[in-house]
């Protein structure tokens, strides 16, 4: 029997102009699919069931948030090779 990973995505982040205003939302919402705050910065903030699947943030370079701004997928391999 192998150890297979039941996912391709490691996480998921999404940028935000206003932390405090996603958060609330995204509080409710995952609370809805059975997730919840795994991981809190002051800069960021991420939601899962086991561990931090799904981030939302502050734009990494301090620009403002647009679309695609501080987004980006990270995938699940069994090694970085």
């Amino acid at each position: 029997m192998t150890s297979e990973i039941p996912s391709i995505l490691h996480h998921l982040s999404i940028g935000t102009g206003n932390l405090e205003s996603a958060c609330r939302f995204y509080d409710a919402v995952m609370g809805t699919i059975g997730a919840r705050r795994i991981m809190e910065f002051p800069f960021a903030v991420a939601y899962g069931k086991r561990f931090p699947e799904f981030w939302v943030a502050q734009p990494l370079d301090g620009s403002e948030a647009s679309v695609g701004s501080g987004t980006h997928v990270c995938f699940i391999a069994p090694s970085r090779e």
